[in-house]
């Protein structure tokens, strides 16, 4: 244990060199960045972002629906600013892809199960955790009864979420205790013409015009405390929000984000890497470009679009992602660079006999543990990106899952809430489904599943007739396909009906086989993280006098950095864009590029007030600041700690971010904070929110002009 704590003396509390632009930093152990923040523009304290003791810049920053991104509080009424992707569930929900502009509290949108999280603070919990471990395979199971324990303690009799997550490989643990949010109501949104401008032609890439934001409200009960959508519901008395700043930028001035990165895969092994390419992101790609191909084929209409707007989005992101990072690793040979870190590593290990003893064995067994699951692996991930995520009917009838074990065991009252809570949701469901689309989908994918994984992974419906012919048939004769059918159903649902009806013999059928190729994934699973807990610590055990950060994991992170353009293959990109670039992509006949007639009219009158720069808008700009996914909608300030901007995406170089950062070509894309206020104020006449925000006029630019 001694050796554990001389490592997070080194490693999490940081040394005091630190390398600018790259890293995630966690929060509570900022004060070792500290003089180097400074050196950069920083004029704030550490314990301006993070203390126990009273409101800092931490209690702003909210993570949206269990990490899918990031909102940061903007007035002390509640109100959150996030990204228009981020609302897209909502946006598509309430059919408000024109634009949606709250004038008054009352009409802003409820979402039911839409969420904010709040952490309230962090604690190290890695001795609780670790001490006193057996080297058998109870560890995991001791582990695991510690962290709920720890959980269970640090919750206040409910009042709070608390994860214990880990951290280098489980090396380290940290608990977090989250406040739960539950009513949290759309209040902003531009036109989709507006907030998603380029469309998939302009994702990840740079030059960008996309004025990426939207904005909610978070209520809670009179008595302040969380709760569930309630028209008694009051706004939150915010305990800190985010001042904004109009001040602007230059070139290598100070650059800071805050937010909830979810993956990232700095430190995975070589092995693992290989794993990605090949089935985590293949997956993706093979059964996301069929998905995408049939919704555009159906899309022609603009109900159908409305309808599939939202998978669209996050399918065309996700597909995206995958392409640009598998060939961006295998360009660089990412995994050769890998190979090469893990022979010097092992050579090191190799030149001490305690060390070998210790570690000498581990990097073969790594390796022998992928080699041998990665058939399985296959199946978990053509599934899981397939027959599971890519049809709507899928989703939908695996959770009537529940309900089944409910009636089959007579658990009556169970069952019965079950019941109404599906009874919600088919309302979302039906609104945005299409059979005949969901029916193309289905067939696509499950061909893909079939031609990439082992037969032994295969549903029995795979055999006989042509799939197409089976799956048509169940959709033709499911209840589940047609909305009377199954509210007729949902009213008096019995066991007999489900577990006869041919599209959830099909979904349930396939989810046992799932469950089943996970378990045989992960079956020897804790001998694995034994041995990647080994492996990292031999590697931190070697680079104690690095400065090293955790990989992402879905906590929250602060990077710093600088505004700053970049140069690849011969050219060179400015660190801004503006209006008059936005005019000028503008193409009725793309729909990535169609304007907005309304802010087209401003091209004419230059009517943009005092957000203004140069005679025209500022849009967007770049930051070197090190963010993954998780980080869209988060907050980023300037030295003073005040918004100039909304993180929304990267360039195509920064998606090989995940694995390895380039601070020289890798970089943040952000929409300027003073878009946003123009399209509050001059756009949309929202005074009622403008009214709320508290906007600095002091200068940051020590009287340069400053973009």
């Amino acid at each position: 244990m001694k050796k554990f704590i001389l490592i997070l003396a080194a490693v999490l509390t940081f040394s005091s060199v630190t390398k600018a632009d790259e890293g995630m930093w966690i929060l509570s152990l900022i004060g070792k960045n500290y003089n180097e923040m400074k050196q950069l523009g920083f004029k704030l304290t550490p314990e301006d972002i993070y203390s126990v003791n009273h409101s800092c810049i931490k209690d702003a920053i909210i993570s949206l629906n269990n990490g899918n991104c990031t909102a940061e509080f903007v007035s002390a009424k509640g109100l959150l600013l996030t990204n228009h992707h981020c609302a897209m569930t909502s946006i598509a929900n309430h059919d408000v892809l024109s634009g949606y502009w709250a004038k008054s509290m009352d009409e802003e949108l409820p979402n039911p199960g839409f969420t904010a999280s709040q952490l309230i603070d962090m604690t190290d919990v890695t001795e609780r955790i670790l001490a006193n471990l057996p080297d058998d395979d109870s560890k995991e199971d001791i582990i695991s009864d510690r962290k709920k324990m720890i959980q269970k303690e640090l919750s206040d009799n409910g009042k709070y979420v608390v994860k214990v997550t880990n951290f280098f490989d489980g090396n380290y643990y940290y608990a977090f205790k989250y406040l739960i949010y539950k009513d949290v109501r759309l209040v902003a949104a531009p036109p989709q013409t507006i907030g998603g401008f380029g469309g998939d032609t302009d994702n990840w890439m740079w030059p960008r015009h996309t004025v990426d934001f939207s904005m909610f409200r978070v209520y809670v009960a009179p008595d302040g405390s969380p709760a569930d959508y309630n028209k008694d519901n009051v706004p939150l008395n915010t305990k800190k929000f985010l001042t904004i700043s109009l001040d602007g930028y230059k070139e290598n001035d100070f650059a800071m984000t805050i937010g909830y990165p979810s993956r990232s895969n700095r430190y995975t092994n070589s092995s693992g890497l290989r794993r990605i390419i090949d089935n985590q992101n293949s997956a993706a790609i093979k059964t996301g470009q069929k998905k995408l191909q049939t919704i555009k084929h159906f899309s022609s209409d603009p109900f159908t679009r409305a309808q599939y707007a939202d998978d669209w989005a996050s399918c065309s992101n996700h597909y995206k992602y995958c392409v640009i990072q598998n060939r961006a690793l295998e360009a660089y040979d990412i995994i050769g660079e890998r190979i090469n870190e893990e022979l010097n590593l092992l050579k090191w290990i190799k030149a001490d006999p305690s060390r070998n003893a210790k570690y000498g064995s581990v990097l073969t067994d790594i390796r022998k543990y992928y080699a041998s699951s990665n058939n399985v692996h296959k199946a978990v991930y053509y599934f899981y990106r397939g027959p599971y995520a890519s049809p709507k009917l899928m989703k939908f009838v695996l959770k009537h899952r529940k309900l089944n074990e409910y009636l089959k065991n007579g658990d009556m009252a169970k069952a019965e809430a079950e019941k109404i809570a599906l009874k919600a949701e088919a309302t979302n469901f039906f609104k945005d489904y299409n059979s005949e689309i969901d029916l193309k989908i289905m067939n696509d994918v499950s061909n893909i599943y079939k031609e990439n994984v082992e037969s032994k992974y295969y549903p029995s419906f795979f055999n006989g007739t042509t799939l197409l012919t089976t799956l048509t048939n169940a959709y033709n004769n499911t209840i589940f396909n047609n909305q009377d059918s199954y509210l007729a159903f949902i009213e008096a649902p019995s066991k007999e009906a489900m577990e006869n009806d041919p599209f959830f013999k099909i979904a349930n059928e396939w989810m046992q086989i799932y469950q089943t190729a996970y378990n045989d994934c992960y079956k020897d699973n804790s001998v694995l993280l034994t041995d990647m807990k080994l492996w990292t610590e031999a590697y931190l055990e070697k680079n104690a006098d690095k400065n090293l950060y955790p990989d992402a994991n879905g906590t929250m992170r602060l990077s710093y950095g600088s505004i700053k353009g970049y140069a690849n293959n011969g050219l060179s990109y400015t660190y801004y864009t503006d209006f008059d670039g936005m005019v000028a992509k503008a193409d009725t006949k793309n729909k990535d590029f169609a304007f907005d007639k309304k802010l087209m009219k401003f091209s004419e009158t230059r009517d943009f007030g005092k957000y203004a720069v140069k005679g025209s808008l500022p849009i967007c700009f770049l930051t070197n600041n090190d963010v993954v996914g998780g980080n869209s909608g988060s907050p980023c300030l300037n030295g003073n700690g005040e918004i100039i901007g909304i993180v929304f995406d990267g360039n195509e170089e920064s998606v090989l971010g995940d694995i390895k950062f380039d601070k020289t070509v890798q970089r943040t894309i952000c929409v300027d904070i003073r878009m946003v206020l123009f399209m509050l104020d001059k756009y949309a006449d929202c005074q009622n929110i403008m009214k709320e925000l508290v906007i600095s006029t002091q200068p940051s630019n020590n009287g340069e002009v400053a973009y």
